[in-house]
């Protein structure tokens, strides 16, 4: 009964939070009932796959269950999913392509180092490029799904089945509430960290004095690879509902990246020396030092630990189920 799991595991993704296992069990109770008379000494992989494939796309059952209309529609959803991963791949590539055609051709020599920086630097401008694309294309296939749906119903293609996504090994499995929570805190700290550097700062003799200084400031580009590496993985994560080996091991590179910029701004005070000394904080800076040792050891070991006992599971699993 793989290919029923499989096809309510899609369906559950449309569904409403509220009634989503009521609805399936409903779901699956009908088309076993529907298997179980239609039977009669026949290959029930068959007739299953055959009484799948009668109830159409998971997309159009979850559309028959939910008690409103969407703004865009199931015929259309498809259609705007595939603008959307297009882009999320175009837009970033655009600026990327243009910063870095830019940055060469307005320096005469620069290391590896540099070249990183600049694409760093191009983090604030792919981020509002693609919340602007983002609402472009929201806009664009409203506007479709209410006046040019019935075009794409002629389109759609027969449902196939077997190309429905397998089930994801535990392993494999994601919380959605966690990564939707990590993209927007990470998102907020790219903002914050861009956007918004004297947010946090202090009145030094009537001038406001930025708390974090330029030791800060120098790593804040390897600091924005490290967040945006963080961002990339979770979005993918996200969108497949389920990890990958690729992304377990870039989500553990990027742990092992982030310990040691913990570790290199705990061997510099990044705190402005004029806000310590107007406000008595000399115990601050040490503090916050092995706080940030602390943080960069936490992420060597417990990133390893987790990346290591991750890849023993996925080498225990056997191959036929791979």
């Amino acid at each position: 009964m793989e290919l029923l799991e499989r096809y309510l595991g899609q369906i559950k993704k449309h569904l409403p939070i509220k009634d989503r296992e009521d609805t399936l069990n409903e779901l699956r109770s009908l088309i076993l009932e529907e298997l179980d008379s239609k039977s009669n000494g026949s290959n029930n992989e068959d007739i299953l796959y055959e009484i799948i494939k009668s109830n159409g796309y998971p997309i159009e059952v979850a559309a028959r269950y939910r008690s409103n209309e969407p703004l865009i529609s199931s015929v259309v959803r498809p259609y705007f999913y595939m603008g959307i991963k297009i882009v999320s791949v175009l837009a970033p590539s655009v600026i990327l392509i243009v910063r870095t055609i830019g940055f060469v051709n307005e320096i005469d020599s620069f290391n590896l180092i540099d070249f990183f920086l600049n694409i760093a630097y191009s983090i604030p401008s792919i981020i509002n490029s693609l919340i602007f694309a983002y609402g472009v294309m929201f806009i664009i296939f409203i506007l479709i799904n209410r006046y040019a749906r019935e075009e794409f119903e002629n389109e759609i293609p027969d449902f196939e089945p077997k190309n429905l996504p397998k089930i994801p090994l535990k392993v494999y499995k994601i919380s959605i509430f966690e990564h939707i929570f990590e993209i927007l805190v990470t998102v907020l700290f790219l903002y914050l960290l861009n956007y918004k550097e004297g947010l946090i700062s202090f009145e030094v003799n009537d001038v406001s004095v930025q708390l974090l200084n330029e030791n800060f400031t120098r790593l804040l580009p390897l600091l924005n690879i490290s967040l945006f590496l963080t961002l990339s993985v979770s979005i993918v994560q996200l969108s497949r509902r389920s990890k990958s080996i690729l992304t377990i091991t870039l989500n553990y590179i990027q742990t092992i990246f982030f310990g040691i910029l913990l570790i290199i701004l705990a061997s510099d005070v990044i705190i402005t020396n004029s806000i310590i000394m107007e406000n008595n904080l000399t115990a601050i800076p040490n503090v916050l030092r092995v706080l940030l040792y602390i943080g960069g050891i936490a992420a060597f070991v417990g990133g390893s630990i987790s990346y290591f006992i991750t890849l023993s599971k996925i080498k225990n699993i056997p191959e036929n189920i791979l």
